[in-house]
């Protein structure tokens, strides 16, 4: 209960980074330090460093955000960090802090500092992994990590370029989920490959300003939850920019009727076309689900594959119909009764 934390408790926090100073929280747990043996500390932080001093070969000072941590003989480091921090996401626990007069720490005192991801000594030629992304560095737009592990993305259009696929980078914000393959070397994977996996929903909002949530229109039994963590684009900045207007939106779902928005996008108000996103269920042919969207593909002119090669609507189905899980891309029109002719499905990798 939010209610039961009073000033002084002893909190443990998981949740995405905002912005430093701001963490949108997914777990929050009261914590009995005196219950705890001698070796766990008061204070535990990971983040990118952002400016990194060292003063001597064993003292100094870093910044994570507003946070400004100090080291000295006493910091147990990890002996595989690079002598400059900057950038590197680290893991620290501490003892003791200074506070402001907001109550909030300013400067803290590391007992260890240890490189938070995959070991740094293993190099990786193919990895891969699935997440959501939990943070994103304020000094390089092309480093965020995904579970902790930092991943690097390779701008442009060289051959070694890291390849978008149902998303560019831009879509790149906090609580998307992803799976990343790349090569790891030194304990930071660079990205060849990275495919977003969140549910994607396109039509035009209704927006509910009592409840501060919206549908779309479609998809009338969707519940979309922009929560504080949720980033508008495309000339958004708040839900009352996007009512009875298109937008795409991206998010994870906590049901087949409820959507965690992480990605609100302004759209091309003049069309009447609609897309959703995510994985096959409840499949019987002619007809499927993605959340509690129910897909009639009577009418579906054009069934694709991965590839984008056209099939026929029974090997479609006979590939949503094998085991596994299946993503699956469906476009349509609204008609006069606000509900969705479908024209298009394709199949996801």
């Amino acid at each position: 209960d939010i209610n039961s934390i009073s000033p002084g408790d002893l909190l443990e926090v998981h949740g995405l980074v905002k912005n430093y100073g701001t963490v949108q929280a997914t777990f929050i747990q009261k914590f009995d330090f005196s219950a705890q043996p001698i070796s766990v500390t008061k204070y535990s932080v990971r983040g990118f460093v952002d400016s990194h001093t060292p003063s001597g070969m064993s003292s100094g000072s870093f910044t994570i955000g507003p946070l400004t941590v100090a080291y000295d003989p006493t910091t147990v480091i990890d002996d595989t960090l690079p002598a400059d921090l900057t950038n590197t996401y680290v893991d620290i626990k501490g003892d003791s802090c200074m506070f402001d007069g907001n109550g909030s720490c300013t400067t803290l005192h590391a007992v260890s500092v240890d490189f938070e991801g995959f070991p740094t000594t293993v190099p990786i030629k193919n990895a891969e992994m699935e997440g959501f992304v939990r943070e994103l560095s304020t000094t390089d737009p092309n480093r965020f990590t995904v579970a902790g592990q930092t991943v690097v993305v390779v701008p442009g259009t060289g051959p070694d370029h890291t390849v978008f696929v149902d998303g560019m980078q831009s879509d790149m914000v906090l609580g998307v989920k992803v799976e990343v393959e790349g090569s790891l070397t030194n304990g930071v994977l660079t990205a060849t490959r990275i495919k977003f996996e969140d549910n994607v929903l396109e039509s035009i909002a209704t927006v509910d300003t009592m409840a501060k949530t919206f549908t779309l229109a479609g998809f009338s039994t969707i519940v979309i939850h922009p929560y504080s963590s949720a980033v508008f684009t495309g000339g958004a900045q708040r839900l009352s920019d996007i009512d009875g207007k298109r937008v795409r939106v991206r998010g994870r779902a906590e049901s087949d009727t409820v959507i965690a928005a992480s990605e609100i996008e302004l759209r091309n108000s003049g069309s009447s076309d609609v897309f959703v996103k995510g994985v096959a269920q409840s499949v019987m042919k002619p007809r499927f689900k993605i959340l509690d969207v129910s897909i009639d593909t009577t009418l579906v002119t054009e069934f694709q594959d991965p590839s984008g090669t056209v099939i026929d609507q029974a090997t479609f189905f006979n590939v949503l119909g094998a085991n596994g899980t299946h993503a699956v891309k469906a476009k349509g029109t609204l008609n006069g009764s606000n509900t969705v002719d479908w024209k298009e499905v394709e199949l996801e990798d």
